[in-house]
């Protein structure tokens, strides 16, 4: 087991749409440091969850997969 996690600033939604898996932090607002000591500190909680959400977030969110559907989406507009 590799243990998966990931850290992105705020989003709204983000929380919901991956059941609060995801480590968030508030530029200038919040301490980086310590959501990343909190998340390297984590053991291997929800290590099935994780490892889910990050194939999920590879598959789907990752910058490649939306350029995908946003070049899909221009080439059947023309």
């Amino acid at each position: 087991y590799k243990r998966q996690v990931i850290i992105s600033d705020e989003v709204e939604g983000v929380g919901n749409l991956f059941s609060n898996l995801i480590y968030q932090y508030k530029p200038g607002k919040s301490d980086l440091e310590a959501i990343v000591s909190s998340a390297l500190a984590e053991r291997e909680l929800r290590g099935d969850e994780r490892l889910q959400l990050a194939k999920e977030v590879t598959e789907n969110h990752s910058f490649t997969a939306r350029a995908k559907v946003i070049s899909e989406l221009i080439m059947n507009f023309f």
